[in-house]
């Protein structure tokens, strides 16, 4: 077949295998073992195919279909071996052995291996029986448990677990199919014509089917089609004559009672004599014999039509003589049918018994029958059988299928004329019935575009034009609509096309299709300077959104697509269904597409009608696939700026922006500050300055850790200073809370420190100077920025050292280290004396504990750095006289305690002398800015 050309149940996994003897495998003179030997398999590789279980790679190996495989495998096991056990019942193989052949558990199955996990699985076919389920659970020792019974008496009864009702045996087994596809599945340009085939052929099997079972209950049954008994009882047909004519026997009923069947005797009371009922039946006539037997022959061909009307002459002069001639050509006939539906000569011997009133009317059959022979017919049988059509409409005058027979001859007959008032004939049968079929019609109105276009074989304009609106009026979809009104709309102003869209509200059984059509049609036929795009908008709006809401998703996108996005969002109702539905299609859309929807958004979020949050979602879920990465946000910056972007629109696209951006924005997460700028590339940093937003307040927080390191290239920084200047701008406004610049100095580390220090100076220069803000943003670099020696720079030129003690401690600290160039050469070289003595000298402790404190922090770098030998007390001495002079004296004695014999001065006093000589009871606390001196001290 097409499809499928072999099927046969398989299996590919052997359950515990255990090769015996491989090389007698290969060796043997049976067929298998010459199947392995022409495949070149050895002994080690037969053993190891086979101890892997995988029965598909053995297939493969000796070039052998699975189903094949498997009963190698079982003729290799039975082929040898002998039956052991005390009543020789159990095979045991001498060459190879196995548990049995199952399909493999693969896919959602893998791991179903247990009873629960089968059955969740693959369900049951059936339930364990109670006696049995109970067994089970007793087996199992299931707790006893008290359940009421009858009387409302309480009784133990045995709890039985889902495990007892369906074990094993009650669920669906596994099963494995091998299967052999057809050339159709290989032929992507016919598969739709294979499939047409295969349809067809499902439906006149069904059809075949369905008229067998209907001459059944007619010929043998003696009921309509329907199934209705007739109110004459006299019409039944003897079932004796029927059953000869359907066993072919040559035999009929003389005398119109067969004393046997139902019909014969209505009392059912069967009296008559075994030989009673066989003096009844006769032998047919010869002549009669031999003119059934002539037209059986007649499988495939048309049969002469005198030949046909002859056997119906003849039946009707059997029935005179009281012969049931009939009854068994009805049989007979129906018996042809069975075997082969479109035999020619059946088809037609009951059409004509049927029109000549030899059989009761059925027009079901007739109709049938007549359409198989119309098909089937060849060519110079046509007129006759056209003439045949003829006489059966005369019965059947408002079949439609007649018509359709009719036409269809006619067409292979090349009579145009004739073909024409078929259709004509059909189309108005059909009309007439309120609920026509309409493929038919659709295929009626279809054949006479054909006939009557300008190249037809029967040329009109009328009858074609109207054909076409008929055809768009009836379309299921928009395309068939749109196909039918290209030809008609290309002179159409917006008055035609306006009451054409009317009429479709009240004709047409889909108004929405017809629409949608008619409008695509109407726009891409017509010049482009015209403005149809334009106007079209207006025009849908007659169809109003009640009808647009029904339209399929891929139709409100090409409407979209077609219409022009302004004109379309001054109807925000529609535009809003057309654009749900566009931006909901389960598939990514093509960026002209995709830029149509957001201008269209764009036009209509700038009002107030719209469900702006609605759309921004769906929005959101299109440019970024619900995913907003890198990746995303460069093809979003390629479709929202690149040469078909809407920069033109920038106030109502920079609205839309907006709302895009804080919708998505707690969506990402950046991972280095590229990826941080690339949001930028999609949102423009300038909507970063809308004070009824706290998209500033985010882009600022969703600074990454290592912005400052991972900014590189000169266009970067650029971009960089443009989207923090924003942020800066938003950030200074009158109207901004607290949190935000906690947010600012909670990244200050982490920011360049030229943008630290334009923040800092912005703060300053403020109408009202943000003091606290600046210095708080001061500290926080100063704690972790990376760039501290060009921001103590920056410092000096501003007025917080005056404000604040420690920027005002820290610039002192730099300033003296920067003075003095002895000592910024001694501190940076090796550790000696010397360089006590110079960072003593430089530093000045005795001037003020300030000083003190910043010799504390230098003496304790220099110790951390350098790694002096504990026995080299100079460092020791200076820490500790440095943390005297600033007074604090709990950390000296700690420092001092350590260090047992430690003298410090010129007069070598004990550390604890020294330290008591200092105490003048107002110790001092540990320095808070003594990591800044650190820090600076890092720099030299």
């Amino acid at each position: 077949m097409a499809f499928l050309e072999e099927v046969y149940e398989a299996r590919a996994k052997l359950v515990e295998p255990v090769v015996k003897n491989a090389g007698a495998i290969v060796r043997a003179n049976t067929y298998f073992g010459q199947y392995l030997r022409d495949a070149g398999v050895s002994d080690d590789e037969l053993s190891a195919l086979l101890k892997g279980g995988d029965v598909i790679a053995f297939a493969e190996r000796i070039d052998v279909a699975l189903h094949q495989a498997c009963s190698i495998l079982h003729d290799i096991k039975y082929g040898e071996g002998k039956f052991v056990g005390p009543k020789k019942l159990k095979w045991q193989p001498t060459l190879l052995d196995f548990k049995k052949i199952v399909p493999p558990k693969w896919g959602s199955a893998a791991g179903k291996t247990t009873l629960g996990q089968w059955r969740a699985y693959a369900g049951a076919s059936r339930l364990a029986a109670k006696p049995e389920a109970e067994r089970r659970a007793d087996m199992r020792r299931r707790p006893r448990v008290q359940k009421p019974s009858y009387g409302g008496k309480r009784s133990w009864q045995q709890s039985i677990h889902d495990d007892d009702w369906f074990d094993w045996t009650e669920l669906c087994k596994s099963e494995g199919w091998e299967v052999r596809v057809g050339p159709a599945f290989a032929d992507d340009a016919n598969f739709e014509a294979y499939l047409a085939t295969f349809i067809a052929l499902h439906d006149a099997r069904k059809e075949n089917d369905w008229a067998a079972y209907h001459r059944l209950l007619t010929d043998y049954v003696g009921v309509g089609a329907d199934g209705r008994i007739p109110s004459r009882r006299e019409t039944r047909n003897c079932l004796r004559a029927v059953m000869l004519g359907y066993l072919k026997t040559h035999e009929v009923v003389d005398g119109g009672n067969c004393q046997s069947c139902s019909r014969c005797v209505p009392s059912e009371k069967f009296d008559a004599s075994i030989d009673a009922r066989r003096r009844v039946v006769v032998r047919l006539a010869p002549q009669l014999e031999e003119l059934i037997a002539q037209l059986e022959s007649f499988h495939t061909a048309s049969p002469p039509p005198n030949l046909v009307l002859q056997l119906i002459r003849m039946v009707y002069e059997e029935a005179d003589r009281g012969r049931s001639v009939r009854e068994y050509v009805a049989g007979w006939s129906s018996r042809l049918l069975q075997d082969a539906p479109n035999h020619h000569a059946a088809l037609r011997f009951r059409i004509e018994g049927m029109i000549g009133g030899l059989f009761e009317l059925q027009p079901e059959e007739m109709v049938v029958g007549i359409r198989h022979l119309a098909e089937l017919a060849p060519d110079e049988a046509l007129a006759d059988l056209q003439a045949l059509v003829g006489r059966a409409q005369e019965h059947c005058p408002k079949h439609p299928d007649l018509w359709r027979a009719s036409a269809s001859v006619s067409r292979r007959m090349d009579d145009f004329r004739s073909e024409r008032q078929a259709l004509d004939a059909l189309i108005r049968l059909l009309r007439g019935t309120g609920s026509p079929d309409l493929p038919i019609l659709i295929g009626a109105l279809e054949r006479l575009v054909e006939l009557s276009a300008a190249d037809g074989p029967l040329p009109d304009d009328e009858m074609h034009r109207e054909a076409l609106l008929a055809l768009a009026r009836l379309a299921s979809t928009s395309d068939t609509a749109a196909r039918a009104y290209s030809a008609l709309v290309e002179n159409f102003d917006t008055d035609d096309v306006a009451s054409e869209l009317r009429r479709s509200l009240v004709d047409s059984s889909k108004p929405v299709c017809m629409a949608c059509g008619l409008l695509r049609a109407w726009i891409d036929t017509g010049d482009p300077a015209a403005g149809r795009n334009t106007q079209a908008a207006s025009l849908l709006a007659l169809v109003g959104p009640a009808v647009i809401d029904t339209a399929s998703k891929t139709d409100r996108l090409v409407l979209i697509e077609s219409i022009d996005p302004a004109a379309l969002a001054a109807f925000p109702d529609i535009a809003t269904s057309l654009l749900r539905g566009a931006l909901q299609l389960q598939r990514p859309l093509r960026q002209m597409s995709l830029e149509r929807c957001i201008r269209l958004a764009a036009d209509l979020t700038a009002g107030e009608e719209a469900d702006s949050e609605a759309i921004v979602d769906l929005l959101i879920d299109k440019l970024f696939l619900r995913d907003i990465d890198r990746l995303s946000l460069s093809k979003a910056a390629r479709l929202l700026t690149g040469d078909a972007g809407l920069s033109d629109v920038v106030g109502e696209w920079d609205g839309l922006l907006s709302k895009i951006a804080i919708k998505s924005a707690p969506q990402f997460r950046p991972a280095d500050g590229p990826e941080w700028l690339a949001w930028f590339d999609v949102f423009p940093p300038r909507i970063l300055r809308d004070p009824d937003s706290d998209l500033a307040l985010w882009a600022l927080r969703a600074v990454p850790a290592n912005l400052g390191h991972s900014i590189q290239a000169a266009r970067e920084s650029t971009r960089l200073e443009t989207v923090m200047e924003a942020i800066l701008d938003r950030l200074l406004c009158d109207q901004v809370d607290a949190p935000v610049h906690i947010a600012f100095a909670d990244k200050c580390p982490y920011l360049p420190v030229r943008l630290v220090a334009r923040y800092i100076d912005r703060c300053l220069r403020a109408p009202l100077p943000r003091w606290k803000r600046a210095e708080e943003c001061a500290h926080r670099y100063m704690d972790d920025g990376p760039e501290l020696a060009e921001f103590i720079s920056f410092l000096r030129q501003t007025p917080l050292p005056g404000r604040s003690p420690r920027i005002a401690g820290t610039i002192e600290f730099d300033d003296l280290l920067k003075e003095h160039d002895q000592g910024k050469r001694i501190l940076a070289g090796r550790l000696t004396l010397e360089t006590y003595k110079v960072l003593w000298q430089v530093l000045n402790p005795a001037l003020n504990p300030q000083r003190a404190n910043m010799t504390v922090a230098a003496v304790r770098y220099l110790r951390a750095k350098h790694r002096p030998s504990e026995y080299w007390l100079t460092p020791v001495e200076k820490e500790v006289q440095a943390l005297c002079l600033a007074h604090r004296l709990d950390e000296a004695r700690i420092v001092g305690r350590k260090h047992v014999g430690l003298t410090i001065g010129p007069r070598r006093e004990a550390a604890d002398d020294f330290i008591d000589r200092h105490d003048r009871g107002h110790g001092g606390g540990k320095d808070p800015y003594e990591s800044d001196y650190a820090r600076i001290l890092q720099l030299v």
